[in-house]
């Protein structure tokens, strides 16, 4: 298990500036002699940071008379040991655990998704059908009247018919989105089920998901520094965490993944689907592909998986310059400021269980089209 690490200065030395490197890996013997899709994940770790801290101008304390006594000299004054258990003390307070764990399960769920291969819901086509039938006949009924009144010049009734009317614009929008692209969807995915079976689902294949997290925090506070100056002390960290989950999987079940392919397999993603506007909570939490996840495994075993991140992060603190003056003796404070730029990449092994994963919150959970559908669903029911 090779392992390389330099630092200059020393860990414990107090100084301005440090730059520190770790790796860390293992490797696989006769790594050459060993088929690329068998190799096994390796934990791997690459950690750089770069820390600096302002020079501390000392404390004195001038009396009436001006004379100066110091208290402490110019200096610097915390070693690279300090400086880390500061930063990884704020870092844990600006809340970088809970967003790590969010982008890993949002990542497992994304990577699922992409597993279970999902060309078409077929109990959901079924429990819809009726409704699908009826905007085909209505949606065909509209055109073919449309085009009588077009020949008689009744250009009024054309416009009408066919929802030109800015009035009638959130209809026709709600038809595409939640009719026509759905019935388009299917149809694709069923015209490449058949191809598929036809050319043969590939026995084995890999799938990616990836997600990210912004770590932003600033904290500013007022605390009593020596000889009772207030002295206001800021902290911030700022940087991303990115995520990449990649699992090797092979089909052990074709009949099983196939019926997974079409729906069939997971009943509780069939009662979400026909729940009226279960898509608008999908906006905001991604209750649907949690569900679709818990069974995209069906037919399938990981032959391995791992689990890659990446972290940028920067943080700073600082105390600026201080003086007070009480019954004519002043105290100045010198200010000083810390700040430490990290970058860290980590890879392992990452064991993927459904039954662990939970529904993932989207971070931005509205643009433009989920504004224009909100718009045009609160018109729809409002008259």
């Amino acid at each position: 298990m090779p392992t390389t690490e330099t630092s200059a200065p020393a860990s414990t030395a107090v100084s301005g500036a440090w730059e520190w490197r770790y790796r860390n890996w293992t490797r696989t013997p006769g790594y050459i002699s060993v088929p690329k899709d068998s190799l096994p994940i390796n934990p791997y770790v690459d950690s750089r940071k770069k820390a600096t801290q302002l020079f501390f101008e000392g404390q004195r304390y001038v009396d009436s008379n001006g004379t100066v006594t110091w208290n402490l000299s110019p200096q610097y004054l915390y070693n690279l040991n300090q400086v880390m258990a500061w930063d990884n003390a704020l870092i844990v307070t600006a809340g970088i655990t809970e967003k790590y764990y969010a982008a890993v399960n949002e990542a497992t769920v994304q990577a699922l998704t992409k597993a279970s291969d999902s060309k078409i819901n077929l109990a959901v086509a079924l429990a819809e059908g009726r409704k699908t039938v009826d905007m085909l006949m209505e949606t065909a009924t509209r055109l073919f009247n449309a085009y009588r009144f077009f020949r008689k010049g009744k250009l009024k009734e054309v416009y009408k018919l066919l929802n030109v009317d800015p009035r009638k614009g959130h209809k026709s929008w709600l038809e595409m989105k939640y009719g026509w692209m759905p019935l388009l969807s299917d149809v694709k995915g069923a015209a490449e089920f058949f191809a598929q079976q036809h050319c043969g689902r590939p026995l084995r294949f890999t799938v990616v998901g990836k997600a990210t997290r912004d770590l932003s925090y600033v904290d500013n506070h007022t605390i009593s520094g020596y000889g009772g100056a207030s002295i206001l002390h800021s902290q911030s960290c700022f940087g991303s965490i990115e995520v990449k989950v990649k699992a090797w999987l092979e089909v052990i079940n074709p009949n099983l993944s196939t019926a997974q392919q079409l729906g069939l397999t997971n009943p509780m993603l069939i009662a979400w689907e026909v729940v009226p506007f279960s898509f608008v909570f999908d906006w905001f939490i991604s209750v649907g592909n949690y569900l679709g996840a818990l069974t995209a495994l069906h037919g399938l075993n990981v032959r391995r998986s791992m689990l890659a991140t990446k972290f940028i992060i920067n943080s700073e603190s600082s105390y600026p310059s201080s003086s007070i003056t009480n019954s004519g003796t002043t105290f100045i404070s010198g200010g000083e400021t810390l700040k430490l730029h990290r970058e860290e990449y980590q890879r392992a092994p990452h064991p993927i269980e459904p039954w662990t994963l939970y529904p993932p919150r989207k971070e931005h959970p509205l643009d433009i089209t989920k504004v224009i559908t909100s718009l045009a669903l609160f018109r729809q029911l409002s008259r």
